[in-house]
């Protein structure tokens, strides 16, 4: 983060992921040829990443990319892809079943050394928290690792038989596992001296294996470079949105205070975020982050840093520039309601003070130009939708946090591609996203009784609860201010009525005395009951708009559902540690459900305030 002037672009990087039969069910004659096609693999992906680095250079960081290989390192497929992997140059990333000792006990000697040589040139271990005290755990810790596999691969070889799975955890298993997730995958077969290829959904042979860099530059393409001619002059949305965003600085001048103090005016609170000056973004995010690691000693430097270097800078970006727009984009419809119910006021001060016409029509040709420059500016400049789309990228780079530490966070179920399509699966952001989830890569991990509880620890007292404070309080201030506001508008509607009545009343009874008391008041208050009853109107429907353009009844239910929600994850996490740690699977699953769920609220509060750009309030 330090030096950086604008949010960083992230680094390339792609995966492949290795599945396959152990060395006793490869046939000797095949592993040469079995070998070559790897490498012819390793060949097309490479080549495929560089060309995708130039032609895609104004969006990836200057750095040379990165390929890595996903591997449990088992002896047979996975050791041969292994060893062509290290010709390559390319990172071994390894999600073992066990600790490396008890793994290591699955090799005969010579087998063994090669895999301690592996591990020794591994960039991230992960060490899954599988056992042995059945043969059912022992497939399931199999099963764990091939999964694992799955999560960290953007596309798959299989060195398989084509035969179905003779066991819990076999090749057939991931393989049909792959393709039901939708990872790509290369099938090179074990016994038969064919050709490599892509499989289909029904687990045959589907395009030629030279399609696979196709595949490569699609994924690392961004979204609206699809279908484009490479020299088309024109911006699209997304691209123009992506450019602004790395273009952006940090915003050291707080221009959206007015929605503050009208939200600690409306809930009678002390005001917060109101100066006008704002504090560095790099401090608060780093020290959330140093905080963490205090606290997951058992996780160890090479995965905090890791994080910090890919997750810090881009989430205190996304939060701190979500928060800048918030507020401008919030106060700007704030004072716009207001400031047009106070040029009806100006339209009628001639009236009230039966005199300076001029003065009057200027400040009110000053204040519509107020109104018309804000939404002016803030359509030219996007605040609306910066807002939305860096608060969006904020909140999944936030929850990266832990699914990275828990091994889970990319794509491995129906529901998340499905929450990826409602966020927008071609938009800019999850773009971003899934660029800095495949530089993060894995994290290397001891899953040890002690780490799996201090992770369920942190997430129950660092993320859980404090975003069940936090939906709570903002529920609470939101049907605050949407009952103030709601009042407000009741109550200048009575007041209204009541100044209507009396002053009719008033001249009712001047038609008898035309020179009494109530005569001399019609007279008197004649300007300011017609000033009254049109200015009060006006603000009551300025407090209606800014009801409607802030959704604060909805927020509020949602985040108070949202609260219950955490909560009730959080009391099954924290049943689970009662007595000792979940394992990692469970502690998983809490996880990716807390994360599911918070990403939906995310989905739902897109949909509303994608409809609700700043607009003139006619």
């Amino acid at each position: 983060m330090t030096g950086l002037t604008h949010p960083p672009r992230p680094k390339m990087a792609y995966r492949v992921g290795i599945t396959g039969h152990r060395r006793n069910r490869l046939k000797n004659d095949q592993i040469a040829r079995i070998e070559k096609e790897i490498g012819s693999v390793f060949t097309i992906v490479d080549q495929a990443v560089k060309s995708a680095h130039q032609d895609f250079s104004a969006y990836y960081e200057a750095d040379a990319p990165v390929v890595r290989l996903i591997t449990p390192l088992a002896d047979g497929a996975d050791s041969l892809a292994a060893q062509v992997a290290l010709s390559y140059a390319f990172e071994l990333h390894a999600p073992i079943p066990f600790h490396k000792t008890e793994y290591a006990t699955d090799f005969e000697p010579d087998a063994r050394r090669e895999l301690e040589a592996f591990l020794a040139n591994a960039t991230s271990i992960f060490e899954l928290d599988g056992g042995r005290t059945s043969d059912r755990d022992e497939a399931t810790a199999y099963l764990a690792a091939g999964y694992m596999t799955l999560k960290q691969s953007d596309v798959l070889i299989a060195v398989w038989d084509g035969e179905g799975a003779r066991g819990v955890g076999g090749t057939g298993m991931i393989v049909e596992a792959a393709v039901q997730q939708g990872i790509p995958v290369v099938w090179i077969h074990a016994d038969e001296p064919m050709p490599a290829c892509l499989l289909s959904e029904e687990l045959t042979c589907d395009k030629p294996l030279p399609e696979l860099a196709n595949i490569v530059s699609h994924e690392l393409q961004p979204p609206f470079m699809r279908g484009r001619e490479s020299d088309d002059p024109e911006l699209s949305e997304e691209q123009l949105a992506l450019e602004i965003y790395l273009s952006e600085t940090e915003r050291r001048t707080n221009y959206g205070v007015f929605y503050r103090l009208m939200e600690s005016l409306l809930t009678l609170s002390k005001p917060r975020g109101i100066s006008i000056r704002k504090d560095p973004y790099l401090p608060r995010t780093q020290e959330m982050y140093h905080e963490l690691a205090t606290k997951l000693p058992s996780v160890g430097t090479r995965a905090f840093t890791q994080m910090e270097e890919v997750l810090l800078s881009r989430f205190c970006w996304a939060d701190n520039l979500a928060l800048h727009y918030a507020d401008i984009y919030r106060s700007s419809y704030s004072m716009n309601y207001f400031l047009s119910a106070f040029a009806v006021l100006l339209a009628l001060m001639e009236i009230l003070t039966g005199g300076w016409k001029f003065i009057w029509i200027s400040v009110e040709v000053i204040t519509i130009l107020a109104v018309l420059l804000i939404t002016l500016r803030g359509k030219r400049n996007r605040w609306h939708e910066r807002w939305i789309d860096y608060r969006q990228l904020a909140e999944q780079l936030r929850h990266l946090r832990y699914l990275y530490l828990s091994g889970g966070q990319s794509r491995d179920s129906r529901a998340q591609q499905q929450n990826e399509t409602s966020l927008g699966s071609d938009s800019w952001v999850q773009w971003y996203y899934q660029a800095t989830v495949r530089e993060l890569g894995m994290a290397h991990i001891e899953c040890t009784e002690v780490f799996r509880e201090e992770l369920t620890r942190s997430y129950i007292d660092d993320e859980l609860s404090p975003q069940i404070s936090y939906h709570a309080a903002k529920s609470h201030t939101l049907e605050h201010m949407e009952h103030a506001l709601h009042k407000t508008g009741e109550y200048l509607f009575a007041a209204t009525l009541a100044i209507c009545i009396s002053f009719l009343g008033l001249l009712i009874i001047s038609k008898f005395n035309d020179h009494g008391l109530a005569y001399k008041l019609t007279k008197a208050l004649k300007g300011f009951v017609t000033a009254a009853t049109a200015f009060f109107p006006a603000l009551g429907a300025a407090t209606f708009g800014i009801r409607v353009q802030g959704e604060f009844a909805s927020t509020a239910s949602r985040s108070h559902a949202m609260s219950r929600r955490l909560a009730v994850t959080r009391d099954e996490l924290a049943l689970y540690a009662e007595n000792a740690p979940p394992n990692l699977r469970d502690l998983r699953r809490n996880i990716e459900t807390a994360t599911e769920t918070m990403m939906v609220e995310i989905v739902d509060w897109k949909f509303v305030f994608s409809s609700k750009p700043l607009s003139l309030p006619a």
